[in-house]
């Protein structure tokens, strides 16, 4: 259990912390406050993230795969760690409404993924 950061309590469980988002925030149970995970924090995380892989990638000339997957690996799990167990929580007023998902959302969610896809594949065979 987490502290709750605006009555101390230990009352914020981690599947609360894991499904929280800014349309499910995090619900003190003693007080009633609305959190979720600092914004800021998962923001310099993910920055020292890509740069770690940046500058890993550039030190060998041609990485394999397997490296560069075990890697990438390592580092969504230490970024899943401090994110759900240590990064800060931020309190808000109220829960924002959940987005309507139409055709073009999901056509973008694939573009990204598909985009996202070809980073590694660029760095892996780069001559």
């Amino acid at each position: 259990m987490f502290l709750c950061p605006s009555c101390r309590a230990r009352s914020i469980s981690l599947r609360a912390k894991v499904r929280s988002s800014i349309f499910r925030p995090i619900a003190c149970p003693n007080c009633g406050a609305l959190f979720v995970v600092s914004r800021l924090a998962m923001l310099l995380s993910l920055i020292v993230a890509e740069v770690l892989v940046f500058v890993v990638a550039n030190q060998f000339e041609r990485p394999s795969v397997g490296l560069m997957a075990v890697f990438i690996a390592t580092l969504v799990g230490v970024g899943l760690i401090y994110s759900f167990g240590f990064a800060p929580l931020e309190r808000i007023s109220r829960a924002e409404p959940a987005p309507a998902m139409r055709r073009t959302t999901y056509l973008f969610l694939i573009a990204l993924a598909a985009a996202l896809a070809l980073v590694p594949i660029y760095v892996l065979m780069r001559a």
